[in-house]
């Protein structure tokens, strides 16, 4: 079954050690420069690509989304709101 696995994980990783182990299809080695766990590092778009993305597409609208980011006032931020939006959940018991 594993042979049918494409991983794609940071060398000397678990991950990298079990894809090994169980001889996947193919093993894309991450950067260890790039750091921590929600990184944008350099192998995401390769992920991106084998699940169809359009990757030129998804650029230009990240590109806009930048410029809105930049542009915005933090209320109207939409990194700002998204960030909001997924921390308040999240936030400490007794605070607003």
């Amino acid at each position: 079954m594993a042979a049918r696995f494409i991983a794609i994980s940071d060398p000397g990783s678990a991950l990298d050690k079990v894809a090994r182990g169980e001889r996947v299809l193919a093993l894309v080695p991450g950067s260890l420069r790039s750091g921590g766990v929600f990184r944008g590092s350099p192998f995401r778009p390769g992920a991106a690509a084998l699940l169809g993305i359009d990757l030129p597409r998804y650029v230009e609208l990240a590109a806009d989304l930048a410029a809105d980011c930049h542009e915005s006032e933090v209320l109207e931020n939409p990194g700002s709101r998204s960030g909001w939006h997924w921390g308040w959940p999240l936030r400490p018991a007794g605070t607003s």
